[in-house]
């Protein structure tokens, strides 16, 4: 049996009418998903969103900055204070208020006077200078 042509055409002409639709409405769909992803704020705007997060980053950078200088300063005044504190009970101030250190000759230092008898050479280190004095007498409380 030959198909007829009339049907033939009829079916082609289906077919082609049938591909159109499914064309479209794939292209309707393409479009529908081009729509949706190009309104999203980030793709609409894409400067805005970095935007955003760079005065954010900025903020927190001087932040920091300021945070980091307050650290600094208190450890620079904690600093100082020790120092002042170290320096006070240093030797040489003791010195610096008018007391000498007393070394006997064997390189002892003197704190007593039972240390060291009538006679007796003593190197005295003041703040400036030293001398060398010898025991005319001594006394032992």
């Amino acid at each position: 049996m030959v198909p007829d042509m009339e049907d033939e055409r009829q079916l082609v002409e289906r077919s082609r009418q049938r591909l159109r639709s499914l064309i479209k409405t794939r292209v309707v769909n393409l479009q529908q998903d081009l729509s949706l992803i190009t309104s999203r704020p980030a793709l609409r705007a894409p400067v805005a969103a970095f935007q955003a997060h760079e005065e954010q980053l900025k903020r927190l950078k001087d932040h920091l900055t300021r945070a980091i200088e307050r650290r600094i300063s208190d450890e620079q005044l904690r600093l100082n204070q020790s120092l002042a504190s170290v320096r006070a009970m240093s030797p040489k101030a003791t010195l610096h208020r008018g007391y000498a250190i007393l070394v006997a000759e064997d390189g002892a230092t003197v704190s007593k006077s039972s240390q060291v008898a009538k006679g007796d050479l003593l190197q005295a280190y003041l703040a400036t200078g030293e001398l060398t004095l010898e025991v005319t007498k001594t006394k032992i409380p």
